[in-house]
């Protein structure tokens, strides 16, 4: 009889599986700077004209996350750090690579995900956007992450190739 006693809690527990996943409806830049460093990535805060944005490095490439729809508001919003966003944006720029508008328009043509734009001053830029609007799982950003290193990567060697 006691053996069965011990063994139904221990089967309630195994079958309860993992806690679920956290859900997002909106994002601020301190909730996403956490879960960026729990992905290993060295992150931090910054501001800039009163927007807040994260600034970081992952796999050797720098990069920026942008928040948009911040607190009701529209996609000119500025972000605090403590805004509550709706959606966000990776992006990377990049230097010092023999590319032109072409390339860009190369690349968006040739790839699914990530956007590239060539800039004015001779830099490219690469962004990837994420939503958290109608609920976003902490694994849905770990994966969005992941796909943009990946995105990250991809870029870097079609630059080096350009």
């Amino acid at each position: 009889m006691t053996s069965k006693r011990l063994l139904l809690p221990l089967l309630l527990i195994a079958c309860a599986g993992s806690a679920p996943a956290e859900t997002f409806t909106t994002i601020s830049p301190e909730t996403m700077m956490e879960t960026l460093r729990g992905l290993r990535s060295k992150v931090q805060m910054s501001e800039s004209g009163g927007d807040t944005r994260l600034r970081g490095r992952v796999d050797g490439y720098q990069y920026a996350v942008y928040f948009y729809e911040c607190d009701g508001g529209d996609i000119s919003s500025t972000a605090n750090p403590d805004s509550e966003c709706t959606n966000y944006e990776f992006r990377a720029t990049f230097t010092g690579y023999d590319m032109d508008a072409e390339a860009a328009n190369e690349w968006n043509r040739t790839k699914h995900f990530g956007k590239a734009w060539y800039r004015r001053d001779g830099q490219m830029d690469l962004q990837i956007n994420g939503f958290v609007a109608g609920g976003a799982t902490s694994e849905s950003i770990e994966f969005m992450f992941n796909k943009w290193r990946g995105v990250l990567a991809d870029f870097a060697q079609f630059a080096e190739s350009y």
